[in-house]
């Protein structure tokens, strides 16, 4: 096995404090709550926080994406579409339907699978650009039928 060593880790792994990372899980419940109390006006406050954009809607207008995606690079664009058939392909395989069966003395046994009915998902903007947090998390929400992503 071959390992590679990037430029630039050595500084950034020596930098990096363990301590302050620790337990992150606090913060997360603590953004969690606040997200749930507050709606898109905390999501609005995390990303000037976090993002340090201040996004007048969180729908991007029509244009916008068209013009994204006729300049994005051709053999980026065939990357990121293979990707996301191997996503969609690993995670159609883990859908299962519902199940519905009987036993012996007539008790109704089995699940029913039902999509929830909204999901949201963050992608980190800033100084880095993160499609594949956006193929791995959006894909399987389409699988799973989810109506409004």
């Amino acid at each position: 096995m071959q390992v590679k060593i990037f430029e630039g880790f050595d500084l950034f792994s020596k930098s990096f404090n363990a301590k302050e990372h620790k337990d992150v899980s606090v913060t997360v419940q603590e953004i969690l709550e606040t997200v749930r109390e507050k709606g898109d006006s905390a999501l609005r406050e995390y990303t000037e926080r976090f993002d340090n954009v201040t996004p007048e809607s969180w729908l991007v207008p029509k244009p916008l994406l068209t013009e994204a995606l006729e300049n994005l690079d051709h053999e980026l664009f065939h990357i990121l579409e293979e990707a996301a058939d191997n996503i969609m392909f690993f995670h159609e395989r883990q859908k299962k339907g519902s199940q519905l069966d009987f036993s012996p003395d007539g008790t109704v046994l089995g699940w029913k699978v039902t999509p929830v009915d909204s999901v949201g998902i963050y992608i980190p903007g800033g100084r880095a650009v993160y499609p594949s947090t956006l193929l791995m998390n959006v894909i399987p929400a389409q699988v799973a039928g989810v109506p409004r992503i």
